[in-house]
């Protein structure tokens, strides 16, 4: 339960910024290496932050990730591999010409590469 707290406090500073950080340009929809990496290889796995206004609970997370969901599947260039019950992002791969789409849709925050990783707790449950 902690890594779950942890990591939702993360995605919320990566999706919303630093409170108190300089705002002096906005931050671009595709983050650095993603358009590289799908040329490169002809897909990218990616992480995608949605934007939800209003954000006051977990339904407004799943009406977010339908609606966005309902424009994206089907031959969009975007496949999903994992979505969140409470973390408004998506994980998937998406194509070059699905990475322009995921660019110009106004629900999507943000677009990152998904490089992987583990959480770990800081305390031992033993």
């Amino acid at each position: 339960m902690r890594v779950r707290a942890l990591l939702l406090a993360a995605l919320a500073a990566l999706v919303l910024g630093v409170p108190g950080a300089p705002a002096s340009q906005p931050r671009p929809v595709v983050g650095e290496g993603v358009s590289a990496a799908a040329e490169r290889t002809g897909s990218a796995r990616v992480v995608v932050a949605l934007r939800v206004a209003g954000a006051t609970g977990s339904g407004d997370v799943r009406a977010a990730r339908s609606a966005f969901l309902a424009r994206n599947l089907r031959g969009s260039g975007f496949r999903l591999a994992a979505a969140w019950a409470t973390a408004p992002a998506l994980a998937g791969t998406v194509t070059p010409a699905g990475l322009k789409r995921l660019r110009d849709d106004p629900a999507v925050l943000r677009v990152d590469l998904d490089r992987g990783g583990r959480a770990a707790d800081a305390e031992s449950l033993a």
